[in-house]
């Protein structure tokens, strides 16, 4: 039988040493490293991009709403520490949105339309005006299409736009213009987020 020649020393090291392992380890690391962050903001950023076009949908929802209910329609807007929100309703009193949807508001006296809630943890939060005397609501009515924002809790309508702005953790904004025609108008302050009209 004839003799198989013994393999070469270069075909016995088919195995990674020690060091070897540890140098692949490393780049790999310094890779991942240097990708998660990029992977974080491109997730929070698509989050706020979901939560503007949530609510320009919502707004065309409010607006249909008021014309096919033929009553005027109001979204509120409102936030605390775990969460931003809004909520659409027809009807005389105010609501809460920061409570269980389907609940926020007196259910006697008004109709509550869609409540949208966004936690903290999704990393996106809502601007609002600190000033009470700022707008934090708009009133839809249902023979023009026109979005006014309402001053404070009164009931006094305001002729400048309504503007809402949603900003990420890290950095990310979208702004909101809604004027008293309702015609909204989108933009990214400093132009944060790519695909997005810079806000001037």
């Amino acid at each position: 039988m004839p003799r198989r020649p013994a393999p070469s020393r270069h075909a016995q090291r088919a195995g990674l040493t020690l060091v070897e392992l540890m140098v692949v380890a490393a780049v790999v690391m310094t890779v991942l490293l240097l990708t998660v962050p990029s992977m974080r903001d491109l997730i929070e950023r698509q989050r706020l991009r979901s939560v503007n076009a949530q609510l320009i949908t919502d707004l065309q929802f409010a607006r249909s709403e008021a014309v096919r209910r033929n009553t005027k329609v109001l979204v509120q807007f409102d936030q605390n520490d775990s969460l931003s929100c809004y909520v659409i309703f027809a009807g005389p009193a105010t609501c809460d949105c920061k409570g269980t949807p389907g609940s926020a508001c007196n259910r006697l006296v008004t109709t509550e339309l869609r409540t949208v809630q966004v936690p903290r943890s999704a990393s996106v939060r809502l601007d609002l005006p600190t000033d009470p005397t700022q707008s934090r609501r708009i009133t839809i009515d249902h023979r023009t299409g026109g979005m006014v924002p309402v001053l404070g809790d009164t009931s006094t309508p305001s002729a400048d736009p309504f503007v809402v702005s949603f900003r990420g953790d890290h950095g990310g904004q979208l702004r909101i213009s809604i004027n008293p025609a309702g015609r909204l108008s989108v933009c990214s302050p400093g132009g944060s987020v790519s695909g997005m009209d810079s806000c001037e």
